[in-house]
């Protein structure tokens, strides 16, 4: 059968060769008038015909049920041609009564009634006065509903042999269907001889006994109830026939009844004629489906999923009620509703409570989720997918807790589907999906924070025994220290795996450049030379040697050594790179940086220094590189490729687009989300100083970030800075320091200027050998010589600033220092504002 959803699909059109008859659908049982025709099927869409499928004959189409059945009809039109030629032919060489039914049976069967009549009135002048004719051809007709042409031939027969019980049956129905009950009631006579309950059919008389009842005469009727009674004895105990004998019973005030007492069964109640059995029957249904329905929530009760997810490296045990532990990433445990003890062992050691729990009646028409974040470092979120014909952005909650309960989740910890059919346009269709964020282990670390160290330095630990190159994972280990104790396990663990082999060029960067080792990395010298005399040419331990060299040149000469013994280290490279940035030397930068590229490409350090060599020499070749990672699955590499392409767009003047590139990125990464966290980068990048100035007066006066001080700074608002809750936080460094010190400087505050330069020194003379001596130079009693200023190697904001400084506390070097600035002053990144502003200053 066709068939449509949402208008499309299948679908008859157009109707020919109409036949229709009355009669009883053999499906459905109702009294209709049957269709034939032939049709088209077409595949619709708003139920518009739009593609032709095929031609069918459809025979017998119910109004009331819709089915029928579907020839071919080319088939079809062969076949009746064929079967009624042959009857025909067959009639007409061997003339029989047999033939002539069997000939008029085909015609009425494939619905060619015009032939049928025609052929009939041919066989009954052929045959004249047969009554096994006379009986077929009625029969035939009341098969397809023709009950009026039937009747005439039941007379006729009736009148040549009235002794044909057939006959008086067929025409006894037809009296009473007609109300002439006394001649059915004649008819039916021989239904009425005790005893021929066996040989007949009684239900003629059960048909009459209700019609004489329908018209009052109850004394017929219960004669008939009793001859009915007396051949059908298993009628006495139906409902339905013992209704009706007492209502006649009843209207003729009979005292004795022709029906045998009732006993008592509850089985009557089943008695279909009883009227009661449904209710009966659908009580027990409903009992069994309620203690199934109970049944079902207990089992459901005691059959929940507690889903425990882990980000650590290291194993983790989990164990429920003190059954066996169980080492779990991301695995589910069966228990049942109620209050549980979890003890967590491996990399950390605890106990929770948890209370696993849903209201009764959701359980049969919800999905609960049960979720323990094994220390809430794998980013559980609970998201609400809309699917609509207009799309509409989803929703995200991110779980907050170690063990969360979701009262219904469609998917968990699975992909949801991009698509779903829905019904209509309008209509939406709601799923709730619960996941946890891909993010990798630096990332992890930095949405955790202020969480207990122990514990962060637990879950980077064993992630750095994985993979100890991460540079992006040491550098925030690293930062992990809050105290002078944080600081001494660092120190400890970054030592205690600093020679394993093979040498790790990160770790040992790591190392070196921990705040606790920088003022003592002459310590180091002679563990570095140990380990190089055992090899003298090996290019790592070059460079590591180089890093901590207290000379520059000292430094250099290991670098070039490093970078002739293994070109392809990277490392030596990208150090003699940084030092020709130093010295504004872009070309030769250029030549060590293409030489660090292809092992250094991802290194995050590395693509800074790149992405300010290209700036500088006008190079956009990595623009599409920094398009491409917009779409990483690592979020801080979508950062940085976010901030270095904003600085080349901006460079290039291309401001707006600078700004539809950041809308862009951020609408996808935050649907629905108005305000960015990286808008103050926009601005800043863009020099947009109005945009900041009216968004000043909505920031939060007691939070300030990064881009808010240079803003602050930039736009000659440094004591603004100093009234911020936060000032010791954001002042903490050499470089923040000696901003606020250049910004007091440009605003004619020398006082100032001098007390916060004072305190970049001091901060200065904590770190490596660079620093110190560019502390020593800032407060020289005389201004730098060109040579001085070449030892020193800074990264290229941080030395754009000093020399700002530099300039400004020595005024007779100013334009010189100030050139310097300029020259490597080209990232729109802080502090560009600032040193634009103090190299301005006349």
């Amino acid at each position: 059968m066709p068939s449509t959803i949402n208008g499309i699909g299948t679908h008859y059109y157009g109707k020919q060769e109409l036949i229709t008859r009355p009669a009883v659908c053999p499906h459905c049982g109702a009294h209709v008038t049957l269709s034939s025709y032939t049709t088209r099927l077409w595949f619709v869409v708003v139920f518009i015909p739009i593609i032709p499928l095929k031609r069918y004959r459809i025979l017998d189409s119910c109004p009331s049920c819709t089915r029928h059945w579907a020839v071919d009809p080319e088939k079809y039109e062969t076949s009746r041609q064929e079967e009624i030629s042959a009857a025909l032919e067959k009639h007409r060489a061997d003339p029989s009564i047999e033939s002539a039914l069997i000939t008029h049976a085909t015609c009425l069967g494939y619905q060619m009634y015009h032939e049928a009549d025609l052929f009939r009135q041919g066989a009954l002048t052929q045959f004249p006065n047969q009554v096994d004719l006379l009986n077929g051809l009625a029969a035939h007709l009341n098969e397809v509903g023709r009950w009026q042409d039937a009747t005439p031939l039941y007379e006729q027969s009736f009148a040549l042999q009235p002794d044909n019980h057939d006959v008086r049956f067929s025409l006894a129905w037809r009296r009473t269907d007609e109300g002439r009950l006394d001649e059915a009631y004649q008819l039916l006579d021989y239904l009425r001889v005790p005893g021929v309950g066996t040989t007949y059919k009684m239900e003629p008389l059960h048909t009459l006994a209700q019609a004489y009842q329908k018209q009052g005469d109850h004394e017929r009727a219960l004669e008939l109830w009793q001859h009915y009674l007396r051949e059908v004895p298993a009628a006495q105990h139906q409902h339905s026939v013992r209704k009706l004998v007492a209502k006649s019973e009843k209207a003729q005030g009979h005292e004795s009844s022709l029906l045998p007492e009732k006993e008592f069964s509850v089985w009557q109640y089943l008695d279909p004629d009883r009227g009661t059995r449904g209710w009966v029957l659908g009580g027990l249904a409903l009992g069994l489906f309620l203690t199934v329905m109970a049944a079902t929530n207990e089992y459901i009760r005691r059959h929940r999923t507690l889903h425990v997810v882990s980000a650590f490296a290291q194993p983790v045990q989990v164990a429920v009620d003190g059954g066996p532990p169980i080492e779990v990433s991301r695995s589910t445990i069966p228990l049942s509703e109620g209050r549980h003890t979890v003890a967590i062992t491996g990399p950390i050691s605890k106990q929770l409570d948890i209370d696993v729990r849903a209201p009764y009646f959701s359980r049969w028409f919800s999905k609960p989720v049960w979720v323990l974040d094994i220390e809430r470092l794998s980013g559980v979120f609970e998201e609400t997918i809309h699917y609509a014909a207009v799309p509409r952005p989803s929703e995200s909650r991110w779980m907050t807790e170690e063990f969360v309960f979701i009262p219904h989740a469609d998917y968990v910890f699975q992909e949801a589907p991009a698509t779903l059919r829905i019904e209509g346009r309008d209509s939406v269709v709601t799923k709730i999906r619960v996941g946890s964020l891909p993010l990798d282990p630096p990332m992890r670390l930095l949405s955790s924070e202020g969480r207990d160290p122990a514990m962060l330095f637990t879950f980077a630990e064993g992630h750095l025994e994985r993979n100890p190159r991460d540079s992006v994972l040491l550098h925030i280990y690293a930062t992990l220290a809050k105290d002078a104790a944080g600081e001494q396990h660092v120190e400890q663990y970054l030592r205690s795996r600093l020679w394993q082999p093979p040498v790790s060029v990160e770790w040992h960067r790591q190392f070196q450049s921990l705040k606790s080792i920088q003022p003592r990395q002459a310590e180091l010298l002679p563990e570095y030379d140990a380990q190089l005399a055992k090899s003298p040419n090996d290019a790592t331990l070059l460079y590591l040697r180089g890093r901590i060299s207290p000379e520059r040149a000292e430094q250099l000469r290991y670098f070039r050594s490093s970078a002739a013994s293994d070109p392809e280290l990277g490392w030596a490279a990208m150090a003699l790179a940084i030092d020709a940035t130093n010295r504004a030397d872009w070309p030769e930068a250029k030549r060590w940086c293409d030489q660090a590229a292809p092992q250094l490409g991802v290194d995050q350090t590395f693509q800074a220094v790149r992405h300010t060599i290209h700036l500088a020499l006008g190079d956009t070749s990595q623009e599409l590189h920094y398009r491409q990672s917009l779409s990483s699955s690592s979020y801080p590499e979508m950062i940085g490729a976010l901030f270095r392409l904003t600085d080349l767009l901006a460079s290039l003047g291309q401001m707006e687009q600078a700004r539809l590139e950041h809308r862009n990125w951020y609408s996808r990464m935050a649907p629905g989300e108005a305000n960015s966290p990286y808008q103050l980068m926009i601005d800043y990048c863009t020099a947009d100083t109005e945009s900041f100035l009216q968004k000043q007066a909505t920031l939060n006066p007691n939070e300030i970030s990064s881009y808010q001080f240079q803003f602050l700074l930039a736009t000659g608002q440094p004591d603004a800075v100093l009234q911020r809750a936060d000032q010791a936080e954001l002042l903490e460094t050499w470089d923040a320091a000696l901003a606020l010190s250049v910004s007091y400087a440009i605003q004619g505050n020398a006082k100032e200027a001098d007390r916060w330069r004072a305190t970049a020194v001091e901060q200065l003379r904590q770190g490596e050998s660079d620093n110190v001596r560019a502390a020593n130079l800032l407060e020289h009693a005389e201004a730098p010589t060109d040579a001085e200023l070449d030892e020193i190697v800074l990264m290229n904001g941080e030395r754009a600033l000093w020399l700002a400084a530099l300039a400004q506390r020595f005024p007779e070097r100013r334009a010189d220092l100030n050139r310097r600035a300029e020259q490597i002053n080209v990232s729109r990144q802080p502090p560009y504002l600032l040193v634009k502003q103090a190299i301005a200053q006349p």
